[in-house]
C-alpha cells in the first residue's frame, strides 16, 4: 500500500516540474511511511511513497523501471493472485528478479498490455508510463477501493492517491455547486466526481489512456475492463449456491494473509467480522492480534460482543477507545484525511487504525458484505416502502406526524431518526428512493443552508447524468438487485471504501476486504432476492455459510452499525467549535454554506426541535478540511 501521483507539463522546467511533485509526494508521506522515490523524464514526473509489505528489499522500490525504462509504473496497493500471474510469465520465458507485485504488473503489462489489469485479483491504482507507445495509463479496481484522483487542464495532466494532493497543485481550482449540494445530501460524493470542478476520479473497473506524442498532453481516452454485472436467472439452489460462496470466501481470505508484515483483524460484534475471523483462524494458527472500538457512551460500544467473539477464537482482542471530539482531536483527523468524508464513523475508524499500527501493519476488515447480501435495514424499507398503504401523501402526513410525537432522541440510529429517514424518502420513486434512505437532513432545511448556485441547473437532490443512466438500467431489475447496485455504486465506493482507505492509510495501515473479492462481488450479483434475506434479517446466505463456525449468539443477533454518537456530542462538546466554524462558513465555501441559516440549525438540533447531528458532523468535516487542505 502506498501513494503515488505524477505530472505531466512539458511547458516547466524539470526542476520546477520536479518541486510540485515533491510537495505532493509530502502529502502522501503517511501512507507510504518507508520510502519515497520520484522520477523525471521528458516533460514527466512520477512520485510514489512506500509501504513495505510484501518483499521489503529494495528490488520492490517504485517509481519501477523496466525494459531499458522504456516502462514505468507506480502503484498503490495489494495484488492476491500475483505468485499464480508470476508463474505464468516465468513460463513465457519472463526473469523476476524479487517476490512483489509491482514487478509482475510491470512485466504482466509488458506481456499482456492493458489486458493485465483483467487479470489482476486485489485493490489498486496504477499509473504506466508507456514510452515506446508515447502515453501514460492509469487503471483503478474493478470496486475501487484505492483511490485516485485526476485533472487535466489544456497542456497539462496531474494525478494523485488522494484530492488533497492533486489540489495542492491547481491552486484555481473551484468548488463544484452540484457536488457540495451531493455531500451534504448524504455526506460523500459518489461516482466521478469530486468536491472541486476540475478534479475527477476514475471510476472503479476503468482504465484511462492519455496520448503524449509530439510534447503534448492529448486527449483521454476512457476504457472500461469490468462492470458490476447485472442479475441472469440461473437454476442453482440455495444449498449449490452457498457451497460455492463459502469455497469463494475461504479461498479469499486465505490470499489474504500472504504479508512479510504483522496482520491482524478488525473486530466488532457482528456477523461479518466474525466470520472473517473464524476462516483466518482457519489458516492461520499462531498469535492474531484483534481490534475493536468502544466509547464512553455504552449504547455505541460493540466491545462486550467482540470480547466474547475473541474469547471463542483464540484471538488477542486490543480494545481502542474513541475520545471525546475536542477541538484538538478533530483537527487531527481532519489534517489526516487526504479527502472529504462526511461520514461520522470516520472519527472513532482514525482513532482504530491508530492504534492497530502500533502492534501490525495489515488488519482484515469484513466491509462490503452489507452492500452485496442486502444486510443493511434500508433494503427492508424498500421493500416496505412498496407497499401503497404506506407510500401515499396521507401516509407520509401521518409518519410526520408520528416523529412530531416521538420527538428526538440520543438513541443510535434510534426509531424516530429512521422513522424520519424513511419518511423523506418516500416522495422520490425507485431506484433513487433508495439512494435517499441516506439522506441526512429534511429537503427544505438542506436549501435553507445552502446558496442558490448549488441547485442551479437542477432543483433535486438527486441529479448527475451518471445516477440518472444507471437509474434508467436499473428499474426492470428484481428490487434488492437494483437496490444493491445502487449500493455498490453510490454508498460503498463513495463513502465505505474511502473511510477505509483515508483512516488507515493515514497512518500507514493496510485493510483487506475478503469480501470484495471481484469473484464473490460478481457470485452475489447473481444471486435472486430469496437467497439474501428472510423477512427483517439480511445476509441469509452468510448465515447459512457461518452457521457451523460463527456462535449462535452473533447469527442471531440484531445489527449494530458502526456509528459515533455525533447528535449528543453536539449538544455537548463540538457546540461552541461548531458554532465558532460555522460563523465562518461562507468564506471557507466560496459563499455555499450560509452561516446564519447553519448557526440557526445547530441550536435547534441543540435544543432537540431536529436531530441533524450527522448533518453538522459533515458540515464541519467540510469547513475544516477545506480551511487546512485548500486555503
Amino acid at each position: 500500500m502506498c501513494g503515488i501521483a505524477g505530472i505531466i507539463d512539458f511547458t516547466l522546467s524539470a526542476e520546477q516540474r520536479r518541486s510540485q511533485l515533491e510537495g505532493m509526494v509530502s502529502l502522501l508521506d503517511p501512507r507510504g511511511p518507508d520510502a519515497r522515490g520520484v522520477f523525471d523524464c521528458e516533460g514527466i514526473s512520477l512520485g510514489h511513497t512506500r509501504l513495505k509489505i510484501l518483499d521489503l528489499s529494495d528490488r520492490a522500490a517504485q517509481p519501477m523501471r523496466g525494459f531499458d525504462e522504456s516502462l514505468v509504473l507506480v502503484f498503490n496497493g495489494e495484488i492476491y493472485n500475483f505468485p499464480e500471474l508470476a508463474a505464468e510469465l516465468t513460463a513465457a520465458g519472463y526473469t523476476l528478479s524479487g517476490s512483489s507485485d509491482t514487478e509482475v504488473i510491470l512485466n504482466g503489462y509488458h506481456h499482456w498490455g492493458s489486458s493485465v489489469f483483467e487479470r489482476l485479483n486485489g485493490m489498486f491504482a496504477i499509473a504506466i508510463y508507456d514510452k515506446s507507445e508515447q502515453k501514460l495509463v492509469l487503471a483503478r479496481d474493478r470496486v475501487g477501493k484505492k483511490p485516485l484522483f485526476y485533472t487535466q487542464k489544456e497542456n497539462r495532466f496531474v494525478f494523485g492517491s488522494t484530492l488533497s494532493a492533486v489540489r495542492s497543485v491547481v491552486v484555481d481550482a473551484k468548488l463544484c455547486p452540484s457536488a457540495i449540494r451531493e455531500y451534504f445530501t448524504t455526506g460523500y460524493v459518489s461516482f466521478s466526481r469530486s468536491i472541486f470542478q476540475d478534479i475527477e476520479q476514475v471510476l472503479p473497473g476503468e482504465m484511462l489512456s492519455i496520448s503524449l506524442a509530439n510534447e503534448g498532453v492529448g486527449e483521454i481516452g476512457f476504457e472500461r475492463y469490468w462492470e458490476f454485472p447485472l442479475p441472469k436467472a440461473k437454476n442453482v439452489s440455495f444449498e449449490e449456491e452457498s457451497e460455492r460462496l463459502g469455497d469463494l470466501l475461504d479461498e479469499a481470505v486465505r490470499t489474504r494473509l500472504l504479508s512479510d508484515r504483522p496482520l491482524g483483524l478488525f473486530l466488532s460484534g457482528g456477523l461479518d467480522s466474525a466470520l472473517i475471523s473464524s476462516l483466518v483462524r482457519k489458516h492461520k494458527k499462531d498469535q492474531i492480534h484483534a481490534f475493536c472500538c468502544s466509547f464512553a457512551e455504552s449504547e455505541y460500544s460493540e466491545l462486550p460482543e467482540a470480547k466474547r467473539s475473541a474469547e471463542e477464537l483464540g484471538l488477542d482482542l486490543h480494545s481502542v477507545l474513541c475520545p471525546q471530539p475536542t477541538k484538538e482531536a478533530v483537527q487531527e483527523m481532519v489534517s489526516g484525511m487526504g479527502t472529504p468524508l462526511g461520514d461520522s464513523s470516520y472519527f472513532p475508524m482514525h482513532w482504530l487504525c491508530k492504534e492497530a499500527k502500533k502492534k501490525v501493519a495489515v488488519v482484515l476488515s469484513g466491509d462490503g458484505a452489507d452492500e452485496l447480501f442486502a444486510g443493511y435495514d434500508t433494503y427492508y424499507a424498500t421493500k416496505l416502502s412498496e407497499n401503497l398503504l404506506i407510500n401515499n401523501p396521507l401516509s407520509r402526513i401521518f409518519l410526520r406526524a408520528v416523529g412530531r410525537l416521538l420527538g428526538v432522541s440520543d438513541k443510535k440510529m434510534g426509531f424516530e431518526y429512521r422513522l424520519a429517514a424513511f419518511r423523506r424518502a418516500l416522495i422520490y420513486p425507485f431506484p433513487g428512493r433508495h439512494y435517499m434512505w441516506r439522506a441526512m437532513l429534511e429537503s427544505k432545511r438542506l436549501r435553507a443552508v445552502l446558496s442558490a448556485e448549488c441547485f442551479e441547473g437542477s432543483d433535486e437532490l438527486i441529479s448527475g447524468k451518471s445516477f440518472l443512466a444507471l437509474s434508467g438500467k436499473l428499474k426492470a431489475l428484481p428490487k434488492f438487485a437494483a437496490a444493491r447496485a445502487i449500493d455498490f455504486h453510490t454508498w460503498l465506493s463513495g463513502d465505505i471504501l474511502p473511510k477505509v482507505d483515508l483512516s488507515s492509510m493515514a497512518h500507514g495501515l493496510e485493510v483487506r476486504s475478503p469480501f470484495l473479492d471481484y469473484r464473490i462481488v460478481e457470485a452475489s450479483a447473481g444471486m435472486p432476492d430469496e437467497f439474501l434475506r428472510k423477512g427483517k434479517t439480511g445476509k441469509r446466505i452468510l448465515r447459512h455459510i457461518a452457521k457451523d463456525i460463527v456462535s449462535a449468539r452473533v447469527l442471531e443477533g440484531p445489527k449494530q452499525g458502526f456509528n459515533a454518537p455525533v447528535p449528543q456530542w453536539f449538544r455537548g462538546e463540538l457546540a461552541e467549535y461548531a458554532r465558532e466554524t460555522f460563523a465562518r462558513s461562507e468564506e471557507l465555501s466560496e459563499g455555499m454554506l450560509l452561516s446564519a441559516p447553519l448557526v440557526e440549525l445547530l441550536e435547534d438540533h441543540q435544543q432537540r426541535k431536529v436531530d441533524a447531528g450527522y448533518f453538522l458532523w459533515a458540515v464541519l468535516v467540510l469547513l475544516l478540511w477545506l480551511e487546512i487542505h485548500a486555503q
